[in-house]
């Protein structure tokens, strides 16, 4: 079989990464001629032994170790990423408005995939993204005409029975090519007449699109960009149309890019050729070759230094077992969940969440909503069990109504079933997160603001009429929402929002000084959200790290060890998609119903995707979550 190395290139000097440079290098890069088909855009590995093409005749064509082998089909665009131990080709028939998927490897010729038709969108672009935090691949298409979509097509190395779609995406007019960098999930797009953009590429992340390089007068681009690619590292390269710049962006440059900061580029000066499309791999460490087809079908070679960088850590994944109805709703309305086991009948237990916009929702275990109390503004919900209540043992629920700075009570019956008891004043404004706590036999709700005042406050009843009395004041200097109690020691857990978790001694009569328990940082992302610590000898502290999406476990009892963090992600098989920018969770480490025998966890799910819908909340088996961070009974 014969090898497709490229010979050396040649240049007029050196070939040195010119960081920063942002005018045209004045020596011409010498590029090479590759021997292969007449193609419209066409992919090299990086040791050069196989070589992927497309055209609208030839259909795609692969040479590699195993000889030639093809696929028909009136092909226009590439895009090529690594999948396991194989390799995978995305191409778009325009005549028959269809997507072709296409695995291959060293030694093995090419096998299809995957084929649909796309009904309501004309792509014109296309671009492979290989998440390694979700263990997916998926396929971003643009139609040039402000619409994209993003459809799912494997998850752990599996391929779907079809491909899924997993969102729409809002993108300008006239987008003419995208690109992605699968190690730090970037989705670069080509604007034309206005330049490169940037969009987060993971399905759980907001497409909220930041520039990258504008053409002058916005920004330093003086040639319009045509096409793009990113290599295996991450770094970005564009050519112009007449082929007189090829441009690159180095991923470091691009990972400390912002909003105010243009990103540096390097523009290299090549013989002007019409071009078509560029691909790009990884020769060798600190090397990108990049493919340049032009618009008559042959292709060249240029090698070029390139930066290199490690990609970002993959924390642990679950999935979500179950997840409620989407809110009535689109925008920030579901936010805290509360998990009540029912001592008596196990199955009718019930989760309870708060609806911003319209009060309090109550949940079976089946994620089914069976009843709803349209009582306002509710924030943040907590619930204890055992409260003697107009001559029965009752649940006892409180939640925070930002209204009228109050506190809503609920009362949860032994069938199942849940009723409003009323409300109390607070003396906090505006009144925002809550949490409730049993202690020594006493009930009391604590509820904060966002000036960080954290008022504690004891709930009795007698002769059916609920009664509230402010009984300590804590603070921390910024604003807190999330919060825990533990019952069994006495300690409450606050989250402050930017800063940290703290604690202090819950007992009414104890000191106001708070400790703290884990700054912000690379396990805890602000905002620090919603918290819930489980019950027994060894409690865990869960906490939602809101910044990067994930859960963060610490030990219950000090130091407060870190124990590890986790995601929920996206599961194709079931169509439950992850949670992400999660508000409140519950947790409880004991059976719940049949369904939980080892414990469940509750996370607001803030954005809702396969498909895009209003937020809800998602159900997660608690002793995965232990199995997937290795906490065992032993050592819980």
């Amino acid at each position: 079989m014969k090898n497709f190395a490229l010979s050396q290139l040649v240049t007029a000097l050196p070939l040195l990464l010119l960081a920063g440079c942002q005018q045209p290098s004045s020596a011409l890069i010498q590029a090479t001629p590759l021997n292969h088909p007449t193609a419209s855009a066409s992919w090299q590995s990086g040791d050069a032994s196989t070589l992927v093409s497309v055209s609208e005749k030839q259909g795609m064509q692969l040479r590699n170790h195993s000889g030639n082998s093809q696929l028909a089909g009136e092909f226009d665009q590439l895009s090529v990423k690594r999948f396991g131990h194989d390799w995978v080709a995305a191409t778009l028939d325009e005549r028959a408005n269809s997507i072709t998927i296409a695995s291959f490897s060293e030694n093995a010729p090419l096998q299809q995939q995957l084929q649909w038709r796309l009904d309501k969108l004309q792509p014109d672009s296309l671009c492979l993204f290989r998440d390694a935090q979700n263990r997916t691949l998926s396929l971003f298409v643009q139609d040039g005409a402000s619409h994209a979509q993003q459809w799912l097509l494997a998850q752990d190395q599996q391929w779907l029975n079809a491909p899924l779609l997993m969102r729409d995406i809002n993108q300008p007019q006239k987008v003419a090519a995208c690109a992605v960098d699968d190690n730090h999930g970037w989705l670069y797009t080509l604007e034309e007449g206005i330049g490169i953009w940037r969009t987060p590429a993971r399905l759980e992340t907001t497409a909220e699109r930041t520039p990258v390089a504008q053409l002058q007068p916005w920004g330093t681009l003086s040639a319009e960009p045509k096409s793009l690619t990113t290599d295996e590292q991450g770094n970005l390269f564009a050519i112009d149309e007449a082929g007189k710049q090829l441009m690159y962006w180095s991923v470091t440059a691009l990972q400390q890019a912002s909003r105010q900061q243009k990103t540096p580029h390097t523009a290299l000066s090549m013989t002007a050729s019409d071009t078509e499309t560029l691909s790009a791999s990884v020769s060798r460490q600190g090397q990108s070759r990049i493919i340049i087809n032009r618009d008559d079908g042959s292709a060249v070679s240029v090698e070029l230094a390139s930066a290199s960088s490690a990609p970002e850590a993959v924390l642990p994944m679950v999935h979500a077992n179950a997840e409620t109805p989407p809110a009535d709703r689109t925008g920030d309305v579901m936010d805290d969940p509360a998990i009540w086991v029912n001592p008596v009948n196990p199955q009718q237990s019930r989760i309870l969440g708060t609806h911003k916009k319209d009060g309090l929702y109550v949940y079976d275990l089946d994620a089914k909503l069976v009843s709803r109390f349209g009582d306002g503004k509710l924030n943040n919900v907590d619930v204890r069990d055992g409260f003697s209540f107009n001559g029965e043992t009752i649940g006892l629920a409180a939640a925070s109504k930002r209204e009228d700075d109050s506190l809503m009570f609920y009362g949860l019956r032994h069938n199942g079933d849940v009723f409003r008891i009323g409300k109390q004043p607070s003396d906090l404004a505006p009144i925002y997160g809550l949490c409730m706590g049993k202690i020594d036999g006493k009930f009391y709700v604590f509820a904060n603001d966002k000036t960080g005042r954290i008022d504690q406050y004891l709930i009795s009843a007698n002769n059916g009429e609920l009664t509230s009395q402010r009984v300590r004041r804590l603070s921390v200097a910024s604003q807190p929402e999330g919060c825990a109690v533990d019952d069994e020691r006495g300690r409450l857990f606050v989250g402050e929002e930017d800063v940290a978790v703290w604690t202090a001694d819950a007992h009414q009569d104890a000191s106001t000084e708070l400790s703290k328990v884990a700054d912000v940082g690379p396990a805890l992302v602000a905002d620090i959200e919603g918290m819930e610590i489980t019950s027994g000898e060894h409690p865990l502290l869960v906490v939602s790290s809101q910044g990067n999406d994930s859960y963060a476990v610490f030990d219950g009892i000090a130091p407060y060890a870190y124990r590890g963090s986790f995601r929920i992600g996206l599961d194709a098989h079931t169509g439950i998609d992850g949670a992400s920018e999660t508000d409140g969770l519950d947790v409880v480490s004991t059976p719940v119903g049949s369904q939980y025998p080892h414990g469940l966890l509750v996370v607001q799910d803030g954005r809702n995707r396969l498909p895009d819908e209003p937020q809800n909340f998602k159900y997660v088996d608690w002793n995965t979550v232990l199995k997937t961070l290795a906490i065992t009974p032993a050592n819980n």
